[in-house]
């Protein structure tokens, strides 16, 4: 499960980044062409890439067995954030992340009880 969580994020990630370059393309255009809420759009592209990178990096180090529930938050938070910046656009990878999300929180289990299964037995 970890390695498709991982997969879901980096591909919705990358979807995310390019997704986030789009909107800002429209927003320079609607800049150009003489728009007030030009600007706003383009920050909102640079909010979703950053959004984006860190569905990324928290898919990676979830993947990499560290801190697997703060992975998994970050996740979320990064998906909802990505939402929020570019709605509409972020519909392709937006929702791979939260694919993702899910898998993570899902996947998770019962820590301790795998941990004390790997433990070798005290004689």
């Amino acid at each position: 499960m970890r390695t498709a969580t991982f997969v879901l994020a980096l591909v919705g990630g990358i979807l995310g980044i390019l997704m986030g370059f789009i909107a800002m393309a429209v927003g320079g255009v609607a800049s150009a062409l003489g728009s007030s809420e030009g600007g706003s759009v383009v920050g909102l592209g640079i909010s979703a890439i950053a959004a984006s990178t860190l569905g990324i990096v928290c898919g990676s180090l979830y993947f990499a067995r560290k801190a697997s529930t703060v992975m998994a938050l970050g996740l979320l938070v990064a998906a909802v954030w990505h939402f929020i910046s570019i709605s509409a656009f972020a519909v392709p990878g937006g929702t791979l992340l939260v694919i993702a999300t899910l898998l993570a929180f899902l996947g998770r289990g019962n820590v301790s009880a795998r941990r004390a299964e790997k433990a070798p037995a005290k004689e």
